[in-house]
């Protein structure tokens, strides 16, 4: 898989979807473009699982659930995803920046229901 991907840093309610029941609807706090990593990419696919969200598109009607390719978006634990990307911080331009986001957010954990970590391949 070496598709481009995004990474949406969200706080997942209860609410329920209305075209994706089974889903809770999470909301979008911030959105990382990480463009195309096949590491980071098997490394979400190996640790990762299928997400149980959705967000809403920027119409703020419209439910997503699946990526670009109708695959479930991928749910990483943001520990993991910060010790992986310290391992590799200099092997990739954009790992420098999401790290930074990362830490933010894992320092403000607290401040949210349940913070989760998704990714969107496009």
């Amino acid at each position: 898989m070496g598709y481009e991907q995004k990474f949406f840093i969200v706080d997942e309610t209860t609410s329920k979807g209305l075209e994706n029941p089974d889903k809770k609807w999470a909301q979008v706090i911030a959105m990382y473009d990480y463009c195309k990593d096949n590491r980071l990419t098997n490394f979400v696919e190996k640790n990762g699982k299928d997400s149980d969200c959705f967000i809403f598109a920027d119409d703020g009607n419209t439910e997503i659930a699946e990526d670009h390719y109708g695959e479930p978006m991928k749910e990483v634990d943001i520990d993991l995803l910060i010790e992986y990307l310290e391992k590799h911080a200099d092997d990739y331009r954009r790992y420098e920046p999401f790290l930074a986001l990362l830490k933010a957010f894992q320092r403000a954990r607290e401040n949210f229901r349940d913070l989760k970590i998704l990714r969107f391949g496009y």
